[in-house]
């Protein structure tokens, strides 16, 4: 009966929460002036200020606004902005691109609560500390297990853009005084800005420094890979969905930014897709015979082995249309799928950009850590 008793009074808790605000933190009445700002080389959608007692005030997005404290008592006399913990204990993390990041900096004992299974998760150390108990699995981000969440006194929630199709979450747990924190890494069309959000990260967990030096020697790597002379490869990102379709990158998604910085050219542009689709989708879903009147003489196709059937050979890869034994690139024996944990590592960005540089050398090259070549089975 205890049991029961203690799920209706979580339940009921939840109701009453989904019906009030948030309860905020009281604030001190102090005065406090910003003593710097962090200054940001690619990332647009967010930005830093240091408060002269070493707090820090996040911005992102256009109207997200995050105080990060040590200490609630700190707070500024009428300062607009969710109150976020300073090394917080208990974190709930929904998207394994921002579990990455805090892996690249030690961040892990941070995290006791994810919304990933150790089935699907590619990162060995959170795929271990999830099936070992360490993380628990809490619940999808529109439906996480509020009551797990509550008992163990999760003190910061970090959600994907996801959570704006599940608005009321959000509001559940700012009322059980869970605050909670949107990544917006994904709108950063930079990679580099994407990988940059690793400071924000750093400053929520206390670890700025780590997370500046961090980016600074992945930022590094970018920079020194040496610039190719003559004409560039064209190169093509894509995988073949369930319905024998092709889904292609848009030429501004931050894929085709990778591309453009390892040294290729990316063979399709703004103009030839434009009666394609008007969405903000990063991609575009066309049949094999438009994907061959854009790409067919494309030097390079990458294949994304991160979703669907992946094929294994180039044989493999025309059994799924006939029509791919035309491309210039399959003639050639350059085509190239990636690992299948390329969109969960967020923090490898730099390494994953000087594995495209690797395969556009015209040296002959069959493996990367990221990538490798399909070969020919006959």
């Amino acid at each position: 009966m205890a049991k029961i008793s203690l799920s209706i009074t979580v339940l009921s808790i939840i109701v009453l929460c989904g019906l009030v605000s948030c309860k905020k933190p009281s604030q001190s009445g102090i005065s406090l002036q910003e003593n710097g700002h962090i200054q940001n080389k690619y990332a647009k959608m967010f930005d830093m200020s240091i408060y002269e007692n070493g707090d820090i005030l996040l911005k992102t997005g256009n109207e997200y606004r995050y105080y990060i404290t040590k200490s609630k008592d700190s707070i500024p006399l009428d300062l607009d902005a969710t109150f976020i913990p300073q090394s917080p204990s208990s974190v709930y993390i929904v998207a394994s691109n921002v579990i990455a990041l805090w892996n690249a900096i030690d961040g892990i004992k941070n995290i006791k609560f994810s919304s990933i299974k150790d089935n699907n998760i590619q990162i060995h150390s959170i795929a271990s500390a999830l099936k070992n108990g360490d993380i628990l699995f809490a619940g999808k981000y529109s439906a996480p297990d509020y009551e797990m969440l509550l008992d163990k006194g999760c003190d910061l929630a970090i959600e994907s853009t996801m959570i704006f199709h599940s608005p009321e979450v959000k509001e559940k747990l700012e009322a059980l005084e869970i605050p909670v924190f949107i990544d917006m890494s994904s709108y950063e069309e930079n990679p580099l800005g994407r990988l940059e959000w690793i400071k924000v990260y750093g400053a929520i967990s206390g670890q700025l420094q780590k997370a500046t030096d961090f980016f600074e020697s992945q930022e590094a790597l970018v920079l020194s890979l040496p610039k190719y002379t003559g004409e560039k490869k064209k190169v093509i990102f894509f995988y073949i969905n369930s319905f024998g379709l092709a889904v292609v990158r848009k030429p501004s998604d931050y894929i085709s930014s990778m591309i453009e910085m390892a040294g290729g050219d990316y063979a399709i542009t703004e103009d030839m897709i434009n009666g394609f689709s008007n969405s903000s989708s990063p991609y575009i879903t066309i049949s094999i015979e438009e994907l061959f009147n854009l790409a067919s003489s494309a030097d390079i196709l990458i294949y994304n082995a991160g979703i669907g059937k992946v094929p294994t050979s180039l044989s493999d890869l025309i059994s799924m249309n006939s029509l791919f034994e035309e491309f210039k690139a399959v003639k050639y024996a350059n085509v190239w799928v990636t690992d299948s944990s390329l969109y969960q590592l967020s923090d490898r960005l730099a390494l994953i950009i000087a594995d495209m540089h690797s395969i556009f050398k015209p040296d002959s090259i069959d493996k990367t850590e990221f990538l490798e070549r399909l070969k020919r089975d006959d």
